[in-house]
């Protein structure tokens, strides 16, 4: 019995690593070993496929560092040359062939969108400068017009102001309505409506402090020049003096307002004239009637 059951035992034993006794011992042998090499491989792609991810996670962090880098953050060709250098770096210390060649690819798609990136930030701050650029010069011709203004009303100007008053009004034109490289306007509609209004503005201003400046007795001659040809501007030149016409030196609105302020000058002097002849007649007829009480009293 014992005999029996210590062979059945080893049979069993043998049936359940070599096979039952109906199959061949290499057959099963081989099925074992085939099961073990699938095992095998999938671990080692399990493997290969967490090196790769920590490989491309590494290559990931080294691009948003240099991204942040100050100096590369707007650079792209020196952001491109430094993600490079990573690159190469990595991908030496990489043995396996797959994971290498999978990093390459990845790394080839992120560069792209990090180098696009430092593109967009370089020009936004082109356009930064150039807006900045384009405002300082409005604001500078402005001034300049101004200035050249104001001194052909002052009868001290000469050709070069009229020269930089037209220099200054074709450059404030062209800087209100400059554009960037993609066509699109470096100031929006209502900020080129502003720089306009602050041109007429500024041109205004300049004129009314001028006027005031004149001596009396000269204002009402410079209105009346206004009144009879529209105000004209004498300018000595080489060849003698040149006339020109505020209506040629200004925008429509700015002479019209020009126009106005001197409307309401002639007004006021037409008033003060009034007010001085009421006062002196008045007094002509105080000292009457002063005369005529004493003569009365000595009577």
């Amino acid at each position: 019995m014992a005999k029996i059951y210590k062979e059945k035992t080893i049979s069993n034993y043998a049936n359940s690593f070599y096979g039952s006794s109906s199959e061949p011992y290499s057959a099963n042998i081989k099925q074992q070993a085939k099961t073990m090499q699938g095992v095998g491989d999938s671990l080692v792609n399990q493997a290969k496929e967490d090196y790769g991810t920590l490989v491309n996670n590494q290559s990931q962090q080294a691009m948003n560092d240099l991204l942040s880098n100050p100096s590369l953050s707007s650079n792209p060709k020196a952001l491109a040359g430094e993600m490079d250098k990573m690159r190469d770096k990595i991908s030496s210390e990489i043995v396996d062939d797959d994971v290498k060649k999978n990093f390459l690819v990845n790394y080839e798609l992120n560069k792209s969108s990090y180098v696009n990136k430092a593109q967009a930030n370089f020009d936004n701050i082109q356009r930064q400068k150039q807006k900045s650029a384009a405002f300082d010069s409005i604001y500078n011709s402005i001034d300049s017009m101004g200035l050249a203004f104001s001194n052909g009303i002052m009868g001290t100007g000469n050709a070069d102001d009229l020269i930089n008053a037209t220099r200054a009004n074709a450059s404030i034109l062209q800087k209100i309505n400059s554009t960037y490289p993609d066509g699109t306007y470096v100031f929006t509609d209502e900020q080129r409506r502003r720089f306009a209004k602050d041109l007429e503005n500024g041109i205004f201003n300049s004129f009314k402090s001028s006027f005031y400046d004149i001596p009396e007795e000269k204002k009402q001659a410079f209105i009346d020049n206004f009144k009879n040809s529209g105000g004209v501007v004498s300018l000595p030149t080489k060849d003698g003096e040149a006339q020109i016409k505020y209506s040629d030196l200004l925008e429509p609105q700015t002479y019209n307002k020009v126009k106005e302020f001197v409307d309401q000058q002639e007004y006021r002097a037409y008033l003060e004239k009034k007010k001085k002849n009421t006062i002196r007649e008045y007094q002509e007829k105080q000292d009457m009637y002063d005369a005529e009480m004493e003569l009365s009293d000595a009577l």
